[in-house]
C-alpha cells in the first residue's frame, strides 16, 4: 500500500505527502488521497498539518489528542504532543506515554507523575527505571503494577543483583497469578 514504508523513511515520507496535500486547495482532492492510506495514525498526521495551516484550533486539537490517545508509539503522535498542551491528569499520563515510546525518558516522567498513578502509570514509570537499571525506584513502581510484565520484570532485576530467591520467589508469583497471560 501507499503508506507500508520502512520505518526510516516514514518522517520524510509524512513531510513528502503533507507538502503535496497541502498545495491542493480542493478538500476533494485531499480527501481522496487520504482515503488511499491505510495509516489512521498518519491520516490524522496529515490532518494536524493541515488544520494547521488553516489556523483551525478546535479541528487540531480535536484531532491532535485523538491521535495520541490511540497511537501514542508514533511519530505522528510524537508530533502531535508539540502543538497541544496537556491540562488534565488523563492528558499528563497520555504525554508520558507518548514520551515513554519515544524513549524521552525525562518528559515521560514528568508528565507520568503529574498524572493519576494507576497500573499503567507504575508500569511505565517501572520500565523507564529498569531501562536506566535504577533498579530500587523499578522495584517500586512494578510492585505497584498488576501487569504480568511487571512481575517478569522483577524477577530479572532480583536476577540482576543475584538475589536469586526473590527472583524464583517473583517467577513463580507469575506464573500463579498470571495463567494464560502473556
Amino acid at each position: 500500500g501507499i503508506d507500508s514504508l520502512s520505518p526510516y523513511l516514514f518522517k520524510e515520507y509524512q513531510n513528502l505527502l503533507f507538502n503535496l496535500l497541502s498545495k491542493i486547495e480542493d478538500l476533494n482532492i485531499i480527501e481522496q488521497a487520504m482515503s488511499k492510506l491505510r495509516d489512521p495514525a498518519l491520516k490524522d498526521y496529515i490532518l494536524i498539518r493541515l488544520y494547521e495551516k488553516k489556523k483551525d484550533r478546535k479541528n487540531l486539537n480535536e484531532t491532535a489528542w485523538q491521535l495520541i490517545k490511540n497511537h501514542p508509539e508514533t511519530e505522528a503522535a510524537y508530533y502531535a504532543s508539540k502543538v497541544v498542551k496537556p491540562k488534565t491528569k488523563l492528558e499528563q499520563k497520555l504525554f508520558g506515554k507518548v514520551y515513554y515510546y519515544h524513549n524521552d525518558y525525562d518528559l515521560a516522567i514528568k508528565h507520568l507523575r503529574k498524572s493519576l498513578f494507576d497500573d499503567d502509570v507504575n508500569f511505565y514509570l517501572g520500565n523507564i527505571y529498569y531501562n536506566r537499571e535504577q533498579y530500587s525506584k523499578a522495584l517500586r513502581y512494578f510492585a505497584l503494577s498488576k501487569r504480568a510484565a511487571a512481575y517478569y520484570n522483577r524477577g530479572r532485576i532480583y536476577e540482576s543483583l543475584e538475589k536469586w530467591h526473590e527472583a524464583i520467589l517473583m517467577y513463580d508469583s507469575l506464573q500463579a497469578r498470571h495463567k494464560g497471560s502473556s
